[in-house]
């Protein structure tokens, strides 16, 4: 249960760090996404 706990929290963080890291961009060099579908849960957990 523990692993799993980790995961979520690991994959909410890197999905928050992504739409910030996305918004700097965006606002500071006006750069827009290419429009990249968002990492999947399971995706993410098979990255691991």
């Amino acid at each position: 249960m523990r692993k799993l706990t980790n995961k979520i929290f690991l994959y909410l963080y890197y999905t928050v760090l992504d739409s910030v890291w996305n918004l700097v961009n965006y606002l500071l060099f006006n750069f827009k996404s290419t429009k990249r579908k968002p990492l999947s849960f399971d995706s993410f957990v098979r990255l691991l």
